[in-house]
């Protein structure tokens, strides 16, 4: 789940949704199914996931399901009675701050990756990756034009000029 949310910049109702034939190893890609507030989209995996997942898929998510009892497509699943994966969240972000005190929310680690992806790929390409349905709820990730304005300014301040 950590894995989804660093390198795909999922939400937590985006894991919940995901099931087994959303995953293409051969292509090393994923799809995402559509929510309330995100487009389905198809991403590709991470080589670091790759060997992660494949672990998961066929060794521990079948043992997992053989102790909770359940039989479900979903990727992951809660071991209790409903699917709502709060709970398993709640405990790898605890644990996560244990190690990574600057860490408050896994919301963090969402923006984080969607602010990477419009440096890389500028803000249309980070829309569509990260699933954001109107253009401007991505501009507030957009700090290509704070990074241009300080070269502006570095040039044109006066005590830049006079190198003090």
């Amino acid at each position: 789940m950590l894995g989804m949310t660093l390198f795909q910049g999922l939400k937590n109702e985006e894991l919940s949704t995901i099931e087994t034939h959303h995953i293409d190893l051969d292509d090393a890609s994923i799809y995402i199914p559509s929510t309330n507030i995100t487009n389905a989209r198809t991403l590709s995996l991470h080589p670091q996931q790759i060997h992660h997942l494949m672990q998961y898929l066929y060794e521990i998510r079948p043992r997992l399901l053989i102790e909770a009892n359940k039989s479900t497509d979903r990727l992951f699943f809660s071991m209790g009675k409903g699917n709502n994966l709060t709970n398993a969240i709640h405990l790898m972000v605890k644990e996560l701050k244990r190690d990574h005190p600057i860490l408050k929310t896994i919301t963090q680690l969402r923006e984080s990756r969607m602010v990477i992806w419009v440096k890389e790929y500028g803000i249309r390409k980070a829309q569509y990756l990260s699933g954001i349905k109107y253009t401007s709820s991505m501009l507030r990730y957009k700090t290509a034009d704070v990074e241009q304005l300080k070269k502006k300014l570095a040039i044109a301040h006066p005590m830049e000029r006079l190198k003090l």
